[in-house]
């Protein structure tokens, strides 16, 4: 009886619809990148084969020279390199940049891509723009955002907002789950990203964050959300110039899991070749592992630049450096997940906590539950 069957929209069964990983080849003069089946919201942008920074675009923060480096402290802007326009399918940049040069031989990029809440006004939720955080419903907190991309189907939303310097200050989300996955980055100013995953520690993770630039372990500090979890509707601020200095401004990236879409979970390193498997219910396009106990980079791996096991080839949202060709950290990366086939510490100590972050290329399961 097709009452007792789920309902078909509580898995997103076609994920290139709101994440996708380009490869892409710069030619030093004005350039358009295709291949989406959407508008992004979010680029994130990095040269394989140059030690050039990495590079965040955001439609809420706009176009022109905004990028943000996640292996740096700077605030917006510090470097020239910019972003032309958000295009359905895609994106512009203009002449040679760190994403944009050949440089001495080919310099391929790649370019992760998620679809936000649109961009046609101030505030965007699931395509509707609204003019004032009142009319969108994001005022509930005591810091309202200056704007914001919303999308409730894929968990994912970027919130900018101005700092007020209090302690226990609460800013909306607009995602209407709880988050997951959070990254806030000052906008005006030099500091660092600062980084909440769910299960950066088994009872209390709204304790603890670590920094996407460096590499240390884990911090038990109240300065990132105040040691109080976020809910459903709100993020709790410090009071700390990263996060929430007065009048300082900052972009906040907000995830929560969906079923067949995103994961953002955990596991146990064993030191072993034959490492542990982290269940995402789907085979994975784009993932990110970072030890938080010992602390190390932050790996990033993806079918585009590396289709086959064993996948070796990670970049680092903490360094400059380019895509290494067999690299000592390694993963199979399977139909529900991924598993881990070096000892490296890295990637997998025995007994030390890891966090991920992993976005699907096809799902585990049909809406159908086959």
């Amino acid at each position: 009886c097709t009452k007792n069957l789920p309902k078909p929209d509580t898995i997103i069964t076609k994920p290139q619809r709101f994440f996708e990983t380009l490869l892409y080849t710069p030619n030093s003069s004005s350039l358009t990148v295709d291949g989406l089946e959407f508008t992004p919201d979010l680029i994130w942008l990095k040269s394989r084969t140059q030690g050039y920074r990495h590079y965040w675009f955001d439609s809420v923060r706009g176009t022109g020279q905004k990028a943000l480096s996640s292996n740096q402290q700077s605030g917006e802007g510090d470097d020239a390199g910019s972003i032309t326009s958000f295009n359905r399918g895609g994106f512009s940049v203009p002449g040679a940049t760190g994403f944009n040069d050949n440089g001495s031989g080919t310099n391929g990029v790649v370019a992760w891509c998620w679809k936000g809440g649109g961009s046609s006004s101030t505030y965007n939720i699931d395509g509707t723009g609204h003019t004032t955080a009142s009319a969108a419903g994001l005022d509930g907190g005591t810091i309202d955002p200056t704007g914001a991309s919303i999308n409730t189907e894929t968990g994912f939303s970027i919130i900018a907002y101005t700092g007020n310097g209090t302690a226990g200050a609460t800013v909306a989300h607009g995602l209407g789950k709880k988050p997951e996955w959070i990254i806030i980055k000052c906008r005006s100013n030099t500091d660092n990203w600062m980084v909440y995953h769910h299960e950066i520690d088994a009872s209390s993770p709204e304790d603890y964050y670590f920094e996407l630039n460096a590499t240390g372990q884990r911090v038990n500090s109240t300065i990132m959300l105040n040691d109080t979890a976020p809910t459903s509707t709100l993020v709790t601020l410090g009071s700390d110039n990263s996060v929430n200095g007065s009048s300082r401004t900052y972009v906040m990236y907000c995830w929560t899991g969906i079923p067949g879409y995103s994961k953002f979970g955990s596991y146990e390193g064993n030191g072993s070749t034959n490492g542990p498997y982290a269940d995402c219910g789907f085979s994975p396009r784009w993932f990110m592992t970072r030890r938080v106990e010992g602390g190390s980079n932050a790996y990033i791996w993806d079918t585009a630049r590396e289709p086959n096991n064993l996948n070796n080839s990670p970049l680092q949202a903490n360094d400059a450096g380019s895509e290494p060709a067999n690299y000592d950290n390694y993963f199979d990366i399977l139909s529900n997940g991924f598993k881990s086939r070096s000892s490296n510490a890295g990637t997998n100590s025995n007994d030390d906590r890891y966090v991920f972050m992993a976005f699907a290329e096809q799902p585990g399961i049909t809406p159908f539950d086959t």
